[in-house]
């Protein structure tokens, strides 16, 4: 292989390995969300006390960066001038190590729909089949990462077809696999 092919095939299995870790994180914290909560989060969350709901991002950030995540204003809806202003401050762990670091839309996603990890809100754990379920995956979106939307899916889910690695995208199952 050429030297710039090399290099550029080191650097996408860089980015994936990194993109990975992220995944791991996220499904850790929606465990942790589902311990305290009895349910995953999902593209809309309703939280207790809040006003609006959120995104599943916003509310598994208490398990990621507490800081930001009190930061966040749950009687408000996540557009609103104060919540828009915490969109430039998107966690690393939202972010595709490929991606510009100034970007602020996320590259991970839920599925939306029936059948899915999440379905359309307030699903138990326990009624996915966890090492078959995509709980999240990657997807090239212009999301911003507080916005409460996700992939949709119809009948048959699919995965989305923007991705960042050439040869695939990497998710991670209900059980906390990644592929």
């Amino acid at each position: 292989l050429p030297a710039g092919e090399l290099k550029q095939l080191e650097q996408d299995a860089i980015h994936k390995a990194k993109s990975v870790n992220n995944l791991r994180q996220i499904s850790h914290a929606f465990m942790f969300f589902e311990q305290d909560h009895g349910y995953l989060p999902s593209v809309t969350t309703k939280l207790p006390g809040a006003k609006h709901p959120v995104s599943w991002r916003v509310a598994i950030l208490k398990y990621l960066d507490e800081d930001l995540y009190h930061q966040y204003k749950l009687d408000e809806p996540w557009y609103s001038n104060h919540n828009k202003k915490l969109i430039g401050k998107m966690p690393s762990f939202y972010l595709h190590p490929s991606r510009p670091k100034r970007t602020s839309n996320t590259c991970y996603v839920t599925l939306v729909g029936e059948c899915t990890a999440t379905e359309n809100g307030e699903t138990p754990l326990t009624d996915s089949d966890a090492a078959r379920t995509i709980l999240v995956t990657e997807a090239n979106t212009d999301i911003p990462w507080t916005k409460p939307e996700d992939a949709l899916v119809g009948d048959e889910p699919t995965l989305p077809t923007l991705r960042f690695h050439h040869d695939g995208w990497n998710v991670v199952f209900v059980d906390g696999s990644s592929h």
